[in-house]
């Protein structure tokens, strides 16, 4: 008998482990699931709350060229109300927390800056997906970003796309946001428009690095000289379709376009000595390049210009009423002035929120998120 009691005990303590490792078993496997969950919708609040703080930053650009206080007061009004609705259309439950202030923002020498940003908080009250039945197993997800704007006063080379032009023919080019404009040898007698960039010039090369999208070491700031450079049509062709290449790499159209972007600096000119010319920055503008020519009026098969920022295949013909009645050269680069930057990583600098700032026709400003 009393064998048979401790097998039967046995059996009871078998059966009752079991049943507690199948307990520990869901509660780990419901813990996983909602701690998944939860790190999703937590990425979504933080997603929400980065395109809320951009966008918000986005309308604030405005106020940099503001005439009045009650200008900048109603665009701000206006940027708040962009960032909630932004913050809705993202996943955030409820009206987010939308304020702009003044704040300390590290900047690129390890200073403070104290700057204008604006702060979005936003939210979404979880339910739980297996701990659901226990209300205070609820869980309150917040997702918060703060974003700043400002006049790009230095950028690298990372960004630089190695032309330039003048106060007078950047105005020539109608309108920021949909004026077009050729880089060739109508600048200045024996200039295509480069930048020489290199101190220790090496010929084409540098300029090449650049406009393939390169990052290198060299940077431009306002008000800061630099020598205009002749440039080699073929070299500029392979360079330029170098950077297409790359583009049609890119996953999306977005990602396809904003490659093509880049910065160019307006500039005035400031000197000759002998055959060379010497300009200042006056202010940058963002460009998307287009096309580049690889006979005279015929544009590269490499160019994104079929559907959906695609490659076409084949060179397009231009007319040269397009160029105020001028043939399209080989090697010219033809592009389009967007007003805005896209996908560039900006260097802030302390005061470049300042309206003393040089600019042109209120030139190209930036937003960017800080934390």
């Amino acid at each position: 008998m009393k064998k048979n009691n401790l097998k039967e005990n046995r059996g009871s303590v078998t059966i009752f482990t079991l049943l507690i490792f199948m307990f520990v078993i869901l509660v780990f496997s419901a813990v996983v699931i909602d701690a998944g969950f939860i790190y999703s919708r937590r990425k979504q609040m933080i997603t929400s709350a980065d395109a809320a703080a951009l966008a918000g930053a986005k309308e604030m650009e405005k106020t940099l060229v503001a005439d009045s206080t009650t200008s900048i007061a109603s665009t701000k009004i206006k940027a708040i109300n962009i960032a909630k609705s932004i913050a809705l259309k993202n996943g955030a439950e409820g009206e987010a927390e939308v304020t702009i202030e003044k704040m300390n923002v590290k900047i690129e020498d390890g200073t403070l800056d104290y700057r204008d940003v604006i702060k979005v908080k936003v939210s979404s009250n979880e339910k739980l997906k297996l701990f659901r039945f226990i209300d205070k197993f609820n869980m309150n997800v917040v997702g918060s970003a703060i974003a700043t704007w400002g006049y790009p006063q230095k950028v690298t080379a990372g960004q630089i796309l190695p032309l330039y032009t003048t106060p007078e023919m950047f105005l020539e080019s109608k309108t920021l946001k949909s004026g077009k404009m050729t880089f060739n040898d109508d600048l200045f007698p024996n200039q295509r428009g480069y930048i020489y960039l290199d101190p220790a010039w090496n010929g084409q090369d540098i300029i090449n690095k650049a406009i393939k999208g390169n990052p290198t070491k060299i940077t431009l700031e306002l008000n800061t000289e630099f020598e205009g450079k002749a440039g080699i049509s073929q070299s500029a062709i392979n360079a330029v379709e170098s950077r297409m290449k790359t583009a049609q790499s890119l996953s999306t159209s977005n990602a396809r376009r904003e490659h093509m972007f880049g910065l160019v600096p307006i500039a005035t000119l400031s000197r000759t000595q002998g055959n060379q010319t010497f300009f200042v920055v006056n202010s940058f503008a963002v460009y998307e390049i287009i096309d580049v020519m690889t006979s005279t009026n015929t544009g590269s098969s490499e160019a994104l210009l079929g559907s959906d920022y695609t490659r076409i295949g084949v060179g397009k013909t231009y007319n040269s009423s397009e160029n105020d009645g001028n043939d399209f050269e080989k090697g010219t680069i033809y592009g389009n002035f967007t007003g805005e930057i896209r996908e560039l990583e900006i260097i802030m600098q302390k005061g470049d929120q300042d309206g003393n700032i040089i600019t042109i026709e209120s030139g190209t400003t930036y937003s960017k998120l800080i934390q």
